[in-house]
């Protein structure tokens, strides 16, 4: 369960349990720094040995759900003779239970946030963009009272643009753009929906006592308190930042962007707080998305207009090479491609941005046995030239044939007026589009069929 070499932010305690009794068979060597008792006098023992058995049965109730329950558990521990509050998190494994406690102040409450985004993303009135994610950075300085506010939308796999601050900087720009590995607390692989948290960038990392040895491989992506890596501390400490914040924004299972939240003193957040930032991201990744599909809707609308124009002209043409040739960007944006390629009587002809002549040779070959089963054929999340790719053969098990490129990674853009520029990488063959491929391809091959035939006439 336990990767980083069990390894953990010392915030709170890491608790491992097991079986029906709930037996400690696992915890944070932390312990003597909440509790006044030593890790061996605790492991082994029962959570209801110094847990009320109301906190227990509620804990139990939540564990015989078939759903993952969201939300905070309380427990009110008795040890020699002194109550101790925290609030906890339950990760479950296929081995054991994993509680997640850190310490609560039951005078704690959240009364500093309002709805005023929820009600941007669920109003039918129509906002920039631009708006909202400069209202989401003042949401978010607000809910957790961090110094520094800063929102980053990514604008390729490995760079993100800064898009919005809450305070003014002479040393950071709108507009800049930093490493990816310089924003997040962890791999960008690991984010979903939930933030994740550094409450203390000076901290000494904890460990699990015993060392534990899973018979099955776990993960702690989960955990809150994880280890965050020392090179992702150092940049934090260079930067004055002594608390920090990630509240992930996903686009299609993808991150978008991500807002960062900095102090310049440690900082705790309790449940209620972190949960708010959950909201602000959800409600975030919501909007974006739903504002992505509707730009990429209009924009096939277009298209598939456009095309369908092109197509109707070839079938009045004597020559559709030429008319390809005199209307490339027609062709290609049909596609949402970058560049495209057209091989026909043993001639190559470029379109656009393509690949090399070597690579496009090799991506030819191997795709002919695919064109000669299929007519079209898709790739997807593939690596190199045909990344992302779309061909269409005039004829089975002939050369001839039309390969659009895509492009590989990720674009998304935004103008002033807050309205999304998108390319969008995944081929998502609809209906109309595979009707408009179709026909595209009947009517090369109609007037391929028509030329012959005046041939033979002649």
């Amino acid at each position: 369960m336990l990767r980083n070499d069990g390894r953990m932010q010392p915030s709170g305690l890491l608790i491992a349990l097991s079986g029906t009794s709930y037996s400690i068979v696992h915890v944070s060597d932390n312990l003597s720094s909440f509790f006044n008792m030593s890790v061996d006098e605790l492991l082994f023992t029962k959570l209801a040995d110094i847990s009320n058995e109301q906190d227990v049965n509620i804990m139990q109730s939540r564990i015989a759900q078939d759903y993952d329950f969201k939300g905070p558990l309380y427990f009110t521990f008795r040890v020699k003779g002194k109550l101790y509050n925290f609030e906890g998190e339950l990760h479950r494994t296929e081995e054991l239970m994993i509680l997640e406690l850190l310490p609560f102040d039951n005078n704690s409450k959240l009364d500093n946030f309002d709805e005023a985004l929820t009600n941007y993303v669920e109003s039918d009135q129509v906002y920039k963009v631009e708006d909202i994610l400069k209202e989401a950075v003042s949401q978010a300085h607000k809910i957790t009272d961090y110094e520094k506010v800063e929102l980053y939308r990514m604008i390729s796999s490995t760079t993100a643009e800064l898009f919005a601050l809450s305070y003014p900087s002479d040393t950071q720009e709108v507009g800049s753009v930093y490493s990816m590995e310089d924003i997040m607390l962890q791999n960008t692989g690991q984010y979903k929906s939930e933030p994740q948290l550094l409450y203390d960038v000076n901290y000494k990392p904890a460990h699990i006592i015993p060392k534990y040895e899973m018979k099955t491989h776990q993960t702690i992506d989960p955990v809150l308190l994880r280890d965050v890596s020392p090179n992702r501390l150092e940049l934090l400490r260079s930067a004055g930042s002594k608390a920090c914040l990630l509240i992930p924004i996903t686009c299609k299972d993808e991150l978008w962007g991500a807002i960062a939240c900095h102090n310049s003193k440690p900082k705790q957040l309790f449940y209620e707080v972190r949960h708010s930032c959950e909201v602000l991201g959800k409600n975030l990744s919501e909007l974006i998305s739903r504002r992505i599909s509707q730009k990429e809707s209009r924009q096939f609308d277009v298209q598939s207009d456009r095309l369908g124009t092109f197509i109707k002209e070839i079938s009045h043409t004597d020559n559709w090479i030429e008319h390809c040739l005199n209307h490339t960007e027609t062709l290609i944006d049909a596609m949402n491609a970058t560049g495209a390629v057209v091989y026909f009587n043993n001639q190559q002809i470029l379109l656009g941005t393509t690949p090399s002549s070597e690579e496009i040779s090799e991506i030819r070959k191997r795709i002919k046995h695919q064109l000669a089963a299929n007519d079209v054929y898709i790739t997807k999340g593939e690596k190199g030239p045909s990344a992302s790719m779309l061909a269409m053969s005039f004829y089975k098990y002939k050369d001839d044939m039309i390969i659009w490129f895509r492009s590989s990674d990720y674009i998304s853009d935004m103008d002033s007026c807050g309205q999304w520029n998108y390319v969008d990488v995944q081929v998502c063959r609809t209906f109309k589009q595979s009707l408009l491929v179709e026909i595209l391809k009947q009517t090369i091959r109609s007037k391929k069929a028509e030329k012959l035939m005046k041939g033979l006439i002649c």
